[in-house]
């Protein structure tokens, strides 16, 4: 309950800085293994934005799941992306071996 709550509020300070939801449109959201370290493999998200809100400042909140479709963790890429234009926004998370082998998907969280 305490991580749902967290992610909860961590959406909505970004939806409170960052224009999101309405006003952007993902049209792709790729992920791809960076490097494997102490247990951990980084993931390296990227996602093809485009921004039509009036602020540059956008957010797309992203969710991993699991086969029965459960969500395992919740990230967040923000950005800068001028009104009306289309672009990249790219980050990492690390994230343990054990729950890497049960993510079954990354996408763009509802």
């Amino acid at each position: 309950m305490k991580k749902v709550i967290t992610a909860l509020l961590a959406i909505l300070f970004l939806a409170s800085q960052y224009g999101f939801a309405s006003e952007i449109k993902v049209s792709t959201l790729e992920d791809s293994i960076m490097k494997r370290d102490s247990g951990n493999v980084w993931i390296s998200l990227k996602a093809t934005v485009t921004n039509n809100g009036s602020s540059p400042r956008v957010a797309v909140p992203v969710q991993a799941v699991d086969e029965n479709n459960h969500t395992m963790k919740n990230f967040g890429l923000k950005g800068t992306i001028p009104p009306g234009a289309t672009g990249e926004l790219v980050g990492s998370i690390p994230v343990s071996e054990h729950e890497f082998k049960k993510i079954k998907k990354w996408q763009v969280a509802e």
